[in-house]
């Protein structure tokens, strides 16, 4: 994000209002609508970020893109992003919304690794072991054959690593050591 700070303010005064006028969880939908909307088109990014095109076909534009698709609030703040000239901000703070909001909301964003596809069970597993409530639990999920069992779970900072993978090597670091020790 190369304006990060100020995305960061767009974000917190949009959650601000969202929050206030009770709207915050439609414009949730919005903010993720616009941000896959600016990831799978590389020509809106360079409209929004172009000094060359006006204010008014940038309006015209974003009209055209999201005006039936999203709520009020949040077509207005993107006719603000334009008026003040930010437009090129739109993408990266539609993403510092979606964190802000899941911050606000409590909920837990966790990357788990595992071999195969996770069952309802596994997420079951995963819930406790985390001592999170599951409705305040977001599951990013990927599969990796190599870690042959087990889970490797990253919450913030924080990684718990079960994975069979894991286990083997320390044991090999450990018989390496023995083996090495033994021969002193």
């Amino acid at each position: 994000m190369k304006h990060q700070r100020s995305s960061i303010r767009y974000a917190k005064a949009l959650l601000d209002l969202g929050l206030e006028k009770k709207k915050a969880d439609a414009v949730l939908k919005d903010m993720n609508l616009i941000s896959n909307t600016f990831q799978n088109s590389k020509d809106l990014k360079l409209l929004s970020a172009s000094p060359v095109v006006k204010a008014d076909k940038k309006h015209s534009i974003f009209t055209e893109i999201f005006k039936s698709k999203i709520s009020e609030l949040s077509f207005s703040f993107i006719e603000l992003l334009i008026s003040k000239k930010r437009i090129n901000l739109l993408g990266d703070v539609a993403v510092m919304y979606n964190k802000l909001y899941k911050n606000h909301a409590g909920i837990t964003r966790a990357h788990v690794t595992s071999a195969y596809a996770l069952s309802e069970s596994d997420v079951t597993k995963i819930t406790k072991v985390l001592n999170i409530d599951a409705s305040k639990l977001e599951i990013e999920h990927s599969v990796d054959q190599s870690i042959i069992g087990g889970f490797i779970i990253r919450v913030g900072d924080k990684q718990i690593d079960t994975s069979v993978k894991s286990k083997l090597l320390n044991i090999k670091t450990e018989f390496n050591s023995n083996l090495y020790e033994s021969q002193l």
